[in-house]
């Protein structure tokens, strides 16, 4: 199981988390207050750690932006969490994760799951497309979804943690204002966040990366 930090905005937020090697460091285009622009993810990434790579977080962005900020950056991976089709997600090719709303019927989840590598199950409403800080109904994900293939976000912090680790069992865990205080990214909380995911991956036999994507989009 590994752990996404989400939410990077600023060199300070790179240095805080790399002493913790999660697998991987988020960075929202998307508007909102953790929103960042492409000089300044530039910078963000300079300062990151490269055994952490680097998702950008879009929301119903044009394709040829997406394209060119994953090629200018070096984004390893798309975080998509608007209505994007999965015939977009083909014509975009590699690493994608497709956020979608922790209650989302299995028949929907699938049909991104033929296309995307994994699915982001979140805390999502009308208006809100995640990073709340919110959790949902965690007994609603249904039953028949591939675990290897599934990422919990929503409201996930030091605290509830091991609960999602045993309840749900995802391959990820995305946290973004579970990681902070005050707004920006505090070292006692990921500390907490990467000592609960490798105990449990110690419990497990299993591992706090994806280093190799097992879905390609060609």
């Amino acid at each position: 199981m590994f752990l996404k930090v989400c939410g990077l905005r600023s060199p300070a937020d790179a240095q805080t988390v790399n002493p913790f090697l999660p697998g991987y460091g988020g960075l929202v285009f998307a508007p909102g207050r953790r929103q960042v622009d492409q000089k300044g993810a530039g910078e963000i990434l300079q300062a990151l750690d490269p055994r952490i790579l680097p998702v950008g977080v879009f929301l119903n962005a044009p394709e040829e932006e997406m394209k060119n900020l994953r090629d200018t950056l070096g984004l390893k991976i798309l975080q998509l969490h608007g209505q994007e089709s999965p015939e977009l997600i083909r014509r975009l090719g590699g690493r994608i994760w497709k956020a979608l709303p922790g209650d989302s019927p299995a028949g929907e989840i699938f049909r991104y799951l033929e296309v995307a590598e994994m699915v982001v199950l979140d805390a999502m409403a009308p208006g809100v497309p995640g990073g709340s800080g919110r959790t949902f109904d965690w007994s609603r994900i249904p039953r028949e979804i591939p675990r290897e293939r599934l990422i919990l976000a929503g409201g996930l912090n030091p605290e509830n943690l091991r609960e999602a680790m045993e309840t749900v069992g995802p391959a990820g865990l995305d946290v973004a204002s579970g990681s902070e205080r005050s707004g920006r990214k505090d070292p006692e909380k990921i500390r907490a966040l990467m000592e609960e995911t490798r105990k449990w991956n110690t419990r497990m036999d299993t591992t706090d990366s994806l280093e190799e994507p097992f879905f390609r989009n060609p």
